[in-house]
């Protein structure tokens, strides 16, 4: 039994028909994606070029005949330099993944060029989450996703020619998307450069008011002084 096949002794009927939805959603997306990549790849400049230099390909992967598990949208390899041992190397183009889940979430990972001897430190980034997978049924957020993957290719390809849109843009997903580095999903930069800048203020508010308090004090001290020396001097 699949588990897409509705059982009624372990899930309503609505959760069921939700995650089956989202299901049917991703096949569609499936259907009618590579239409719209091709019709990308050919009215972009970029695209065309690095399909010349690495070749283009858009596949999915299933489980079973009823379960799409991933769609791939990736540039190919060619041969470039050589490894350590003497061999040739070779020079890989990026690529995007969409992954849908047992619940129907689709998470979309992206990956950086990447040649033997020169690489991002990422291995790659966590795109997105689409809690809703209807939304992918939409040509212009496919060609957002396209136009997203061209910019980083852009920076990380040994052959980009990043513009300063394309190393702005990259270095903003850089920051505000979790970074894959060891195969490990990391923390997004803007919320670690966050609790640094939280913290700093904290530090430097602390002693901003510890030293208040020290002025005010000296300010106390200094002026009760002529008082305590005229009752002295005035003691029988």
């Amino acid at each position: 039994m699949s588990f897409l096949d509705k059982n009624s002794d372990a899930l309503p009927g609505s959760a069921w028909k939700r995650r089956k939805d989202r299901h049917d959603d991703f096949e569609r997306f499936a259907r009618y994606v590579g239409d719209w990549i091709e019709s990308f790849v050919e009215q972009s400049e970029r695209a065309s070029f690095f399909k010349q230099i690495y070749s283009f390909y858009y596949d999915e992967r299933r489980i079973d005949p009823k379960r799409l598990q991933t769609f791939d949208v990736f540039f190919g390899s060619r041969p470039f330099g050589f490894k350590d041992n003497g061999g040739m190397g070779s020079d890989s183009g990026g690529n995007l993944r969409y992954s849908i889940g047992d619940s129907g979430i689709i998470v979309l990972f992206m990956r950086p060029c990447h040649s033997e001897n020169y690489r991002p430190v990422e291995q790659g980034m966590l795109l997105n989450i689409f809690h809703h997978p209807s939304k992918l049924t939409s040509e212009m957020r496919i060609q957002r996703h396209l136009k997203c993957l061209i910019s980083y290719m852009e920076v990380t390809s040994l052959d980009g020619e990043p513009g300063w849109r394309d190393q702005v843009y990259v270095w903003w997903l850089r920051t505000v998307k979790p970074l894959i580095i060891d195969d490990k999903v990391q923390q997004r930069r803007i919320i670690t450069w966050a609790s640094v800048a939280a913290r700093w203020v904290m530090v430097v508010g602390m002693s901003g008011g510890v030293l208040a308090g020290v002025q005010k004090v000296m300010a106390l001290s200094s002026s009760s002084q002529p008082l305590v020396a005229i009752s002295i001097n005035s003691y029988p």
